[in-house]
């Protein structure tokens, strides 16, 4: 259990690091000298058929740690996500399209949404992580990582 936290933190320390690196650029590349204001962001879901609901938890729970500590994300409380979600009648774990986590995000008022999957194969584990923009409908942000574990 102690070799998958790690591996845990490993992959959403890569992804914070990848996506405070993309979000701190200008076009040349090089690092942005005005401070941009902080964006809301919610954790739709995590989904894995292969890692345990105690896993998923706590990768989301280091996931929307590190994301706090860039200081670039007002994250929505997964209490407050999830009943405004649910009074909109969308289940979060069938909403992987990026029409569906527009909308999501529209329902919740922030400016950009997070969805995810875990895939465990033995003791290797594939994450796959997305961040979807709803004004322009896209994907803003994706990475995908392999790393091992018990």
């Amino acid at each position: 259990m102690s070799e998958m936290r790690n591996s845990f933190k490993l992959l959403a320390s890569l992804f914070i690091l990848s996506a405070t690196c993309v979000k701190s650029q200008t076009r040349a590349g090089l690092p942005s000298a005005t401070a941009e204001p902080k964006e809301n962001l919610a954790i739709i879901a995590i989904t894995s058929a292969e890692v345990s609901p105690d896993q998923i938890e706590q990768f989301i729970g280091r996931l929307a740690s590190d994301l706090a500590e860039t200081q670039k994300f007002n994250l929505m409380s997964k209490d407050e996500t999830m009943r405004l979600l649910d009074e909109a009648k969308l289940q979060a774990a069938d909403c992987y399209s990026v029409h569906c986590l527009s909308e999501a995000a529209k329902i919740l008022g922030v400016q950009k949404v997070l969805q995810g999957n875990l895939v465990r194969r033995g003791k290797l584990f594939r994450g796959f992580v997305k961040i979807v923009d709803p004004v322009s409908t896209s994907i803003a942000f994706s990475k995908s990582w392999e790393f091992s574990g018990e």
